[in-house]
């Protein structure tokens, strides 16, 4: 499929970009420009870091699923980006090293359904847990990035934002698209200051 431009292969077991991916790119986009430090945990097929990629900016991109960081390498090889994007197979930004102060950007879109074990869209009980865990992740790996994620509203909304409050974080709502009669997603955008 062909998307900005890109060639974009969907591969088996692995999170097709859908409405999410496409909201949070339409944001986190405008935040792509040459020279940029990218992190994106949660690549899926990579979709993010190719359009920036294609920007000029330069990106590791991270996956729980091996599957997937394998699928996005063969994407980034197929639109001659590999020289702006590392692949890493890890649970969120656990691989990083602390204190990356180039990177400037993390942008991820987290699986966030509740309860959901499927690691392609399931973010723990409440469907909170993977971005704290990211979110935690960003505290250490990149402290003064500017993150832009998605979450839901069949999510524990609340419980997300008190975490990003009571870590000193400045955050507000970029974005949001009604799904249907259930679900609403948002686009957040913060940084920890604290």
């Amino acid at each position: 499929m062909e998307i900005q431009g890109l060639k974009i292969a969907f591969c088996p077991r692995v999170y097709r970009p859908a409405e999410d991916s496409f909201m949070l790119l339409d944001y986190a986009s405008t935040y792509f420009k040459k020279g940029i430090r990218l992190l994106e945990p949660c690549t899926g097929t990579g979709l993010i870091s190719l359009v920036a990629a294609g920007a000029k900016c330069f990106s590791v991109a991270t996956d729980v699923d091996v599957k997937a960081v394998l699928c996005a390498n063969r994407n980034s090889r197929e639109n001659r980006l590999d020289g702006y994007v590392d692949f890493v197979c890890c649970d969120g930004l656990a691989a990083m090293r602390k204190n990356l102060v180039s990177t400037t950007l993390v942008v991820f879109n987290p699986p966030y359904l509740p309860g959901d074990e499927d690691p392609r869209w399931g973010g723990g009980i409440t469907g909170v847990e993977t971005s704290i865990k990211i979110l935690k992740h960003c505290m250490e790996v990149a402290p003064c990035a500017k993150i832009v994620f998605v979450a839901s509203s069949v999510s524990d909304i609340g419980r997300l934002t008190a975490f990003l409050e009571n870590n000193g974080a400045r955050y507000r709502v970029t974005g949001r698209r009604y799904m249907g009669f259930f679900e609403e997603l948002i686009v957040i955008e913060a940084v920890f200051t604290g």
